[in-house]
């Protein structure tokens, strides 16, 4: 027997209901309050440790530039070219088949592997209207020849945070199989 004002929310994948239903949980317990307020470069974790006149010359490199809620930002199909420093909204990077890899908020950087001519393994669509800073892969290069310290810094930063990457997927993967 169907209740009267019962309404049922229908996802078209199982991940999409539980993308859904963490988000409910996350936003009713203040998780999302940080998107509308424009994060510094200064506290990007690829650009930890960089001196404020470092930190200025690398922002005048790239551009600021606004997507859409739904863009797709980066396509993993494509060769990776930028790096994004994402300073207002969310983003979600994407499996091939759409599931949900990781959320972004402002101070967070993605698109990094442009920085070493990898491949691109997601997808990452903008989830609400995001401000990036994006900086082409020859405009890193051509900061490494004037900034070399600074670039080497954010190669190191980079490391530091793939393998902060590797370490949760094997935690996950423990888990999983444990």
């Amino acid at each position: 027997m169907k209740e009267e004002g019962v309404r049922v929310r229908i996802f078209p994948t199982y991940d999409a209901a539980v993308d859904w239903a963490e988000d409910q949980i996350v936003y009713r317990h203040g998780g999302f309050s940080q998107i509308g307020i424009e994060a510094d470069l200064s506290g990007q974790a690829l650009l930890a440790g960089l001196s404020p006149q470092e930190l200025a010359d690398f922002s005048r490199l790239g551009t600021r530039v606004v997507f859409d809620a739904g863009t797709r930002i980066i396509d993993a199909s494509e060769p990776p070219a930028k790096v994004y420093f994402l300073v207002r909204g969310m983003v979600s990077a994407r499996s091939l088949n759409d599931v949900r890899l990781s959320t972004m908020i402002p101070g967070m950087a993605f698109g990094e592997l442009a920085l070493i001519d990898q491949p691109r393994s997601a997808d990452v669509w903008a989830d609400t209207e995001a401000i990036c800073l994006e900086i082409s892969a020859e405009q890193f290069r051509a900061f490494q020849e004037t900034h070399a310290r600074a670039a080497d810094r954010i190669m190191r930063n980079l490391a530091i945070l793939l393998a902060g990457r590797v370490r949760m997927a094997t935690a996950r993967i423990d888990m999983l199989t444990g």
